[in-house]
């Protein structure tokens, strides 16, 4: 799931594009930042737990 912000943070509410919740687990996400002209400034790789 793509997602584009202007800002500099994201609110999610752990749901699918379906609005289903994810289930609990270790998740991987990609974080890039672009510069005004698209270039990558910055691109990082994190991990997410999710447990309820």
């Amino acid at each position: 799931m793509m997602r584009t912000l202007l800002g500099n943070h994201l609110n999610w509410s752990l749901t699918t594009q379906n609005d289903q919740f994810i289930a609990n687990g270790v998740y991987l996400y990609a974080v890039r930042v672009h510069g005004v002209s698209g270039e990558i400034l910055k691109s990082e790789v994190k991990k997410l737990v999710v447990l309820r």
